[in-house]
């Protein structure tokens, strides 16, 4: 049975600079360390020299992850149908950051 969106007063809407900051710092740390290997596929038009079961575990270990945090943070998803964008942006950081890790290693 669906059940109905939450109301505002059932949403937390505290915000934390120091966490949003680092989460942010986080994200491009992110970027710039998949940019050479990246830089490198690109350049050389393969990913030679890359183990298939290493790709194969990695893949599916970023893709669990992130289906493990969307289901965790269900309720938050669900959250920013009655708070501001920018609230919701900033309660979904930490799934951004880990669909980053899954969007970063199988673009490989």
């Amino acid at each position: 049975m669906l059940q109905p969106p939450p109301s505002s007063s059932q949403c937390s809407t505290t915000h934390d600079f120091t966490s949003t900051a680092l989460t942010c710092v986080i994200l491009v740390g992110l970027v710039i360390s998949y940019l050479p290997q990246l830089i490198r596929i690109v350049r050389n038009g393969t990913s030679e020299g890359f183990s298939p079961w290493y790709l194969l575990l990695g893949a599916t270990s970023s893709a669990s992850a992130m289906l493990n945090i969307l289901v965790v943070q269900w309720p938050i998803f669900q959250c920013c149908r009655v708070v501001s964008a920018g609230t919701c942006f900033e309660s979904l950081l930490g799934f951004v950051q880990v669909f980053m890790q899954w969007f970063l290693f199988s673009g490989m």
